[in-house]
This record gives structure tokens, C-alpha cells and sequence, in this order.
């Protein structure tokens, strides 16, 4: 055989591969992976995470077994070793246009999807810029700042609704990330990206701050803001060492490479701005500039750095959602998604610190810069389903709270088989 070796059944998709060790990954196609990219990848495990990934992929191990694996997901195979083959597309044929519409700052636009979840169906996806037979263009895009429901019956009545069901990485993916933009003409893809406002302003809710990142690992890997933030000022309170505790200046002690409040060194810090730019680009958010134009973490703010942390965590080969469901230690987590190499000692430190933490508390941590203090937004949300706001200038708020709320517990509430909004008012606000 040479230099070609078997991992699979004959005549099966992977029987023999050439110089099988160029195309062996240990992230396969996550989207920072280095091998994104590959027609094919090689996982050396039967236990596949999907998490960071932005499409459909085909797995098959070596004992044959095949499965279609989503989004966000995790699967086992049989086998020990899974061959994967990209199957980049959304699933779901999309209304076409007749051309595209000139926007006022010289883009042109052809659907604005959204996403939302509907009770009783699921997630849905929807465009928010519809066309008439007469080719002229309805955008109901600021409508949705009141609330979704008129839009998204605008689209029922036009047949534009897109079902992902209780897929919520599929919507994501078609929504946010736009899957679906490869049934485009060429002159319509990638037309549809952020947009900056007049003067240059940029849009603070667009900006991949503390609050919007802390947001999309709750959407994105269960838990809430509290519990996230309550890991991080542990971390942060470790990291940190006693004669610098919480100080975003903290230099490591002894001269050595470690700074800010997580000590990230020299190459740990470039990894996490790299990260901190892929979930922007992938989430289209816009950098924020303290943060990328920084050259080590003291120079940060503590909120900067926060922010870096959270980033270089979603992306990191911790499992995070199994940290939300209680089988995954804060320790842990520490040590595979921040720390990375462990030293002799290490885990007695961490619980050391992590007593000492709940002895004498945290001081200038998550809390000192989290917006929308969550019992503000436990109080409107109740307001908003008792009626309190209708038709009054809150209203909108609120409904934005509401929405915002039931989008962040809805893992939580599918596994209690509970509705979101039942879940909030049980468990969330009591």
C-alpha cells in the first residue's frame, strides 16, 4: 500500500487516503479552524462536537455508520475515527428578486432576513424587505423595532416564512450568517452587510461589546448572564494572584509575560483578539476599537477584557454547554478553555482561589459594567405580559425585553418542556 492506509470499510468513501496525516484535524470545520477550508477532514473520535461550526457537515467512521450532523449539536459514532465532507447549504429554497434595491448609503439589499421564535412552531426566519409583482420594495426593517409579529404575518401572507423548528443554530445560520445567499444571483451576494450610520457614528447595540458577547454565549451555549458573568470574576479573581486582585493592570509576578486581569500573554492575547474578530465577522458585529488596536491585555479597560475573555472561551475546545448543564466544573473550564496546559498544583490553587472568592467576595467585577440590570428587565418583561405598557411609549421596550429574555432561556425552557415565556416566569423571575 505504500503511503496510502485503510480507516475505513472497502470500497467506502474513506477505504484509503494518501499521506493520511495532512488531513487529520483536531478542530475540523469550526470556523477558526486552519482547516475550514478542506474538502474533507479527519477527526481522530468518535465523539463530535459541532459547536462553532457553520454548516451541515456528512460524518462517517470507520465501521460505516453515517449521520448528517447540524450546527451547535454533538454526536457520537461507533467508530473511532469519522471522515467529514461539508455540506455547506441551507435546506430551504428562497423567494428570488427581480435585481436588488439601492439603499440609501450606496448598498444595494434584496431580502434583511431576521429570526425569531414563535410559540407553537419554532424558529423562524423571514425576510423584513419584501417585493411587489410590480417589482417595487416594501421594508417593514424599522417596523421590527416594535415588536415582530406584523412583519413576520406580512411574510406568511407572501409565502416567506422559513422553518428551522427547535433548530436554533439552522435559523442562525440562515438568518444571521446567511446560508441561503448562495441561490442569489452573483450580483446580489453579499450585498446585505452592517451598515455604519450618518457621521460615521457606529451603533453601540451593533458593537461586540461586554453585554452583546455575554448575550450570544447564553443564545448560543445555554446558562444566563449571571452564571457567565460569576464564572468570569472567578477566573478573573485567580488569574489575578492576591497582590493584584481585580486590578486590570496586573502584571505576572516576577517580571513574567501575563497581564490584565486574566494574564494573557503574548501569544494567548493575539490568539483571543483573533477569536474576539471571528464572532464578530461571523455575527456581524462591529469591532470595537480599544480592543484591536490594543497590544497587550493592561492596556484594556476591564470590560475590554472581559469581552476578550468571553471570545477566546466560545472558541476555545472547552464544551461549554456541558458547563451549563452542571457536568463540566468551573475548574475545569479554566483549565481547558483559558489555561489551556496544566502544572503540577494548578487545580489546588484554582479551588483556593475559588474559596477565598466566595469568603470575602468579588469586587469590580461583570456587575460594574452589565447593562440593563436583569431585575429591571425581570420587572418590564412581567409588565409587559400583564398589559402594563400597551400603548404606552414603553411598550416597545418592553416587548424588546420580552423577546431578548425568551431568546436567551430558551434552551432552558426546552429541556423542562416548558414555553419560554412560562419558563421566565417560573424560574427566571419567581
Amino acid at each position: 500500500m505504500g503511503n496510502k492506509k485503510s480507516i475505513g470499510l472497502p470500497s467506502g468513501p474513506n477505504e484509503f487516503l494518501k499521506d493520511i496525516t495532512q488531513h487529520i484535524s483536531v478542530d475540523g470545520y469550526k470556523r477558526y479552524s486552519e482547516d475550514v477550508n478542506n474538502p474533507y477532514n479527519i477527526i481522530e473520535s468518535g465523539n463530535i462536537t459541532m459547536e462553532d461550526v457553520d454548516f451541515p457537515v456528512k460524518g462517517t467512521d470507520n465501521l460505516g455508520n453515517e449521520q448528517i450532523m447540524m450546527p451547535g449539536m454533538n454526536y457520537q459514532f461507533p467508530g473511532d475515527v469519522v471522515y467529514e465532507v461539508p455540506l455547506a447549504q441551507s435546506g430551504h429554497e428562497v423567494k428570488q428578486r427581480k435585481g436588488v434595491r439601492t439603499n440609501s448609503d450606496g448598498t444595494v439589499s434584496s431580502h434583511l432576513m431576521a429570526r425569531e421564535y414563535v410559540d407553537g412552531k419554532g424558529w423562524v426566519a423571514f425576510p423584513t424587505l419584501f417585493q411587489n409583482s410590480d417589482s417595487t420594495w416594501v421594508d417593514m426593517s424599522k417596523q421590527m423595532e416594535k415588536g415582530f409579529n406584523t412583519t413576520y404575518q406580512e411574510a406568511l401572507k407572501r409565502g416567506e416564512v422559513y422553518n428551522f423548528g427547535e433548530d436554533e443554530e439552522g435559523a442562525i445560520n440562515f438568518a444571521d450568517k446567511g446560508s441561503w445567499k448562495n441561490q442569489l444571483p452573483k450580483q446580489q451576494q453579499g450585498s446585505e452587510l452592517p451598515k455604519q450610520q450618518a457621521g460615521g457614528e457606529k451603533d453601540k447595540s451593533k458593537v461586540l461589546n461586554y453585554n452583546n458577547i455575554s448575550d450570544y454565549i447564553v443564545e448560543t451555549r445555554g446558562g444566563t448572564g449571571k452564571s457567565w458573568g460569576d464564572l468570569a470574576d472567578t477566573i478573573a479573581y485567580h488569574e489575578s494572584s492576591p497582590w493584584s486582585r481585580m486590578d486590570p493592570k496586573a502584571k505576572q509576578y516576577q517580571g513574567g509575560p501575563g497581564r490584565g486581569l486574566f494574564q494573557f500573554e503574548g501569544e494567548s492575547f493575539d490568539t483571543a483578539l483573533k477569536r474576539y474578530k471571528n464572532i464578530a465577522s461571523a455575527k456581524g458585529f462591529t469591532l470595537k476599537e480599544n480592543i484591536i488596536n490594543a497590544t497587550s491585555a493592561d492596556q484594556l479597560s476591564a470590560e475590554d477584557q472581559y469581552t476578550l475573555f468571553f471570545a477566546n472561551l466560545i472558541e476555545s475546545k472547552a464544551k461549554l454547554s456541558d458547563y451549563t448543564n452542571g457536568t463540566l466544573s468551573s475548574l475545569d473550564v479554566w483549565l481547558s478553555g483559558h489555561k489551556n496546559v496544566e502544572a503540577d498544583g494548578d487545580r489546588n490553587s484554582f479551588l483556593e482561589s475559588k474559596a477565598a472568592a466566595q469568603k470575602e467576595g468579588i469586587k469590580n467585577g461583570y456587575k460594574t459594567f452589565q447593562e440593563g440590570g436583569e431585575i429591571e428587565n425581570n420587572i418590564m418583561y412581567k409588565n409587559y405580559i400583564d398589559g402594563v405598557y400597551t400603548g404606552s411609549k414603553m411598550e416597545s421596550k418592553a416587548e424588546k425585553i420580552y423577546d431578548k429574555l425568551n431568546r436567551l432561556h430558551y434552551r432552558d425552557a426546552k429541556a423542562k418542556q416548558m414555553t419560554p415565556a412560562n419558563y421566565v416566569l417560573t424560574h427566571v423571575i419567581g
